[in-house]
């Protein structure tokens, strides 16, 4: 019973829902803006929960293999279950988003655009965003990082602290992504997708997470020398950033969908946490 309220939780990405949520929580800290809002965090967590579920049946549409994993055969028996939870997902979205400040709303239709050309075929050939050379990777580091800041963009003095925040969490996601690459090497190569990881080795894939995590602790050292903020933040997030290099490197040899889905996805939630701490 318990194994299938995790799978439930996790295979219906009610976990990486409530890590974005969470995430941008945690980006209002920064600014010390007020009163975090929930609205903003609301619209996020329903937003991605949607998006998630249609790009997993998208998935499971174009390629019929995937139904023999374990997230993919979850997916089938409970969609019913999956359904609901993302029409209510919707309503909630639909709700807070009519409490958000207008000009975040037009970031956010921005980053809603890249979404969308990233879960639907709609290019050449039905291909999506996703299924372009090297482009997938790319579109998740900028939506990830996209919603990060957009609350900020009200709140901080100068755009050299946004664009230095942006491109930390760029660097963040980047090298989060690179074992999802990894993981996805051989059904990209049957679709004849390419990806850094149909391109490079395994110790070219490790250099690469260890120099994006590098980036991201330079980066929060300028941050923290702009008075961003303060020593403790700075201490933990460096701590963080050791801990991810090893979660991330060690992902590069996993196969679990659960150590991807809930132990890398749920470094999201944590770094959202390390700022309310």
């Amino acid at each position: 019973m318990l194994l299938r309220v995790i799978n439930l939780y996790v295979y219906s990405n009610l976990h990486i829902a409530l890590c974005a949520a969470v995430y941008v929580y945690g980006a209002q800290y920064i600014a010390n803006s007020g009163m975090p809002s929930f609205q903003y965090s609301i619209f996020i967590g329903g937003a991605t929960l949607i998006c998630y579920n249609l790009h997993r049946y998208i998935g499971l549409s174009k390629t019929s293999n995937r139904a023999n994993t374990e997230r993919f055969n979850f997916l089938l028996e409970y969609k019913t279950a999956i359904v609901l939870l993302s029409t209510l997902a919707l309503m909630c979205a639909l709700y807070s988003l009519q409490t958000l400040n207008i000009y975040h709303i037009y970031w956010l239709i921005f980053m809603g655009i890249i979404t969308t050309l990233y879960l639907l075929p709609i290019f050449h050939n039905k291909k999506r965003l996703r299924d372009l050379p090297y482009i997938k990777i790319i579109a998740i580091a900028i939506v990830w990082s996209g919603i990060f800041v957009i609350p900020l963009t009200s709140a901080l003095n100068g755009t050299m602290e946004l664009l230095l925040i942006f491109s930390e969490k760029a660097f963040f996601i980047f090298a989060l992504t690179l074992p999802f690459d990894v993981r996805d090497l051989h059904i990209d190569r049957k679709q004849k997708v390419k990806t850094l990881a149909t391109r490079y080795e395994f110790p070219q894939m490790k250099n690469l997470i260890i120099v994006s995590i590098v980036l991201c602790m330079s980066i929060n050292l300028i941050l923290f020398s702009l008075d961003t903020f303060d020593m403790n933040t700075l201490c933990v997030l460096l701590l963080f950033y050791f801990g991810q290099t090893f979660l991330c490197v060690y992902g590069l040899h996993q196969r679990s969908e659960m150590y991807y889905l809930g132990i890398l996805d749920g470094l999201i939630l944590i770094q959202g946490l390390l700022y309310l701490i």
